[in-house]
């Protein structure tokens, strides 16, 4: 599924895609950083003799469509594509700096699932226009023998232009490729299918005696606290009495 970059005016000048293992981890515990990949295919502008300059790409994130708790580092693209052509299959990445504290609520809201991270991304774009430069011009370009192009492009008009798009880690390549690639402890996932109630029927007086042992063991170590408890008031009374016997009988010999 794709998600689009939609100029003013209507016109899509880009488009973006989920690429397969988008996201990964990578940096140390304290300063995990999130490492997440996309397909785009940029377009150049109707107009004859004009380009779109694809200058700068950013984003924010919003795990499970809560608050933003993040932001990525500026991706520079610097990408130029001319009237009615396209670009695609562009492979850009985007790092995401996180810290013990964001990685902590992603993976508590997680619940041991999948994870689900939105992604709000900015796109900046140059539209420039060919100006035409004269015979003059050219022929001195020529005579230093440059290689490069003599038009020159001015630029018409710049936009920010937006677009969301939400990517779904499973939570087998959360703990392989996120958590433990920025050196989190390692876990192994067992899935275990589960037993539906009529078949577990014949387990059920096993689970009872299960839970009595548990109960059982719960009420005795209350009761030998409260005994315990008991046992170092009474003392404490005893030795309160002792106390104030000592007391009258000191006051009485004068």
């Amino acid at each position: 599924m794709s998600e689009n970059f939609t100029l003013g005016s209507g016109y899509i000048a880009a488009e973006v895609r989920s690429h397969p293992n988008a996201i990964y981890g990578t940096g140390r515990p304290e300063l995990p950083v999130l490492v997440a990949s996309f397909d785009f295919l940029f377009r150049g502008p109707q107009q004859p003799e004009r380009c779109y300059e694809f200058r700068e790409l950013s984003c924010r994130v919003s795990p499970f469509d809560q608050t933003y708790i993040a932001h990525s580092l500026p991706t520079h693209l610097k990408i130029r594509v001319h009237s009615n052509q396209e670009l695609p299959n562009q492979l850009i990445q985007f790092e995401i700096p996180l810290d013990r504290e964001r990685m902590a609520v992603i993976d508590r809201l997680r619940r041991g699932g999948d994870v689900s991270l939105r992604l709000d991304m900015q796109l900046a774009v140059d539209e420039l226009v060919e100006i035409p430069i004269s015979n003059q011009s050219t022929e001195i370009t020529q005579v230093r023998g440059s290689v490069w192009n003599p038009g020159v492009w001015g630029i018409v008009d710049r936009n920010l232009i937006r677009s969301k798009i939400t990517a779904t880690i499973p939570r087998s390549d959360w703990v392989d490729q996120v958590l433990s690639g920025t050196g989190f402890s390692k876990t192994h996932l067992i899935e275990l299918p589960a037993i539906p109630l009529e078949d577990g029927a014949e387990m059920k007086a096993s689970f009872n005696a299960l839970q009595h042992a548990v109960n059982w063991k719960r009420w005795a170590y209350l009761t030998k606290r409260s005994d315990n408890v008991e046992s170092r008031s009474n003392l404490f009374l005893k030795q309160r009495r002792l106390q104030m016997a000592l007391v009258e009988q000191s006051q009485g010999a004068h």
